[in-house]
This record gives structure tokens, C-alpha cells and sequence, in this order.
């Protein structure tokens, strides 16, 4: 479970040999810096080597000191690492495929789309891990946890829920509110802890 705060995982990120830390920090940021290449029109494979290059790079720039906290956020900084190397390598594929005559890969969106894209992304993920912890530390049922998945992280109409799981729609929206508050609960935790 992804549960340490920033602060506990910036003090274990300062050991490099802590791997259980710098699993979970893998754990918490690839998916995001993969689901944001996907945003951008990477390919899955392209996708995952712009993540690892991210943060093989800021692995490199933490261990050499370069984030400061009292400049800005961590996922802030991330995202500003991630939206560098997704620059080289578009960079680098039009330099290569110009070499080769064939068209380059279109213009990556502005900063603002980007740091959108990034932000919608870092809150799936906020999502993902609020709904594992759902499941895993409140008594919350499975068919009340899956009403809310379809409705918040699919984005589905509550008519389209209830024919898919077989309730009324008075039924989902019992559901929904029933495990809402826990949610936002666990939600507003992880905001603060990540």
C-alpha cells in the first residue's frame, strides 16, 4: 500500500540502498508519468521508457541535491521532469525521423494542457489508491465499491451502472452515498500525505 507521506518517503529517497522506499516513490509516480505519455500520444512501450527515464533522472537530481522543498512540490517537480523528457524524446524522434524523410511526430500540447494532463492524471491515481484502501481498511461491501468505481473512475451514467450491475438507480445513488463520505475521508488523507 502506498501509504507513507512525502515526508517520510523524501528522508528513505535520501539512502539509495532504502529499496523499499524507492519501490513505493516507483510505485506512487510511474503509473502517473505513464498514463500522462499515453496523454500525450506515446505508445504504451514509448510510454514506459519516458517513465523510467523520468525517474532515473530524478533519481539522479534528488541524490545530487537539486530539489528544494520550499520551492514547490514534489509532484510538481516530477511533473516538470516528466514534461522535459517527454520533450527530448519527441526531440529526438523528429530529429530521426526527418533523417529518414518520414513526417515528424506532431507538436506537444502547451504548458497548461500539459500540466491539465498531468494533473488528471495524478488524481486517477489518488483515486486508484483511495479505493484500495476502501476495500482494504472500511467495511465498505464490494457492490457498494463497485457502484462508486463505475460512477467516479469510469465516469459512467448512473442508468448505465445499475443495468450493468443489476440494481435501480434509486439503488446506485443509495450506494453511492453510503461509501461516498469514506471516500472523500480517505481522499482528503491522501491529498495531504502525497
Amino acid at each position: 500500500m502506498l501509504a507513507k507521506t512525502n515526508s517520510v518517503l523524501l528522508a528513505g529517497l535520501a539512502d539509495p540502498g532504502n529499496h523499499a522506499i524507492w519501490n513505493e516513490f516507483d510505485a506512487r509516480y510511474r503509473p502517473v508519468i505513464i498514463a500522462f505519455a499515453a496523454r500525450l500520444g506515446f505508445q504504451p512501450a514509448d510510454a514506459d521508457e519516458l517513465a523510467q527515464a523520468a525517474l532515473v533522472r530524478f533519481a539522479e537530481e534528488y541524490r545530487a541535491g537539486r530539489y528544494d522543498r520550499e520551492r514547490g512540490r514534489l509532484r510538481s517537480w516530477i511533473f516538470g521532469i516528466a514534461r522535459n523528457c517527454a520533450s527530448e524524446v519527441r526531440r529526438d524522434r523528429a530529429r530521426f525521423d526527418a533523417m529518414r524523410g518520414e513526417s515528424a511526430l506532431g507538436e506537444m500540447a502547451g504548458d497548461a494542457d500539459l500540466e491539465r494532463f498531468f494533473a488528471e492524471e495524478w488524481q486517477r491515481a489518488l483515486l486508484r489508491q483511495a479505493f484500495a484502501e476502501l476495500r482494504s481498511s472500511t467495511k465498505t461491501d464490494e457492490p457498494t465499491i463497485r457502484v462508486l468505481e463505475l460512477l467516479a473512475l469510469e465516469e459512467r451514467p448512473v442508468a448505465e451502472v445499475a443495468a450493468e450491475l443489476g440494481m435501480t438507480k434509486g439503488a446506485v445513488y443509495t450506494a453511492k452515498h453510503r461509501a461516498l463520505a469514506s471516500l472523500r475521508e480517505i481522499l482528503a488523507r491522501l491529498e495531504t500525505d502525497w
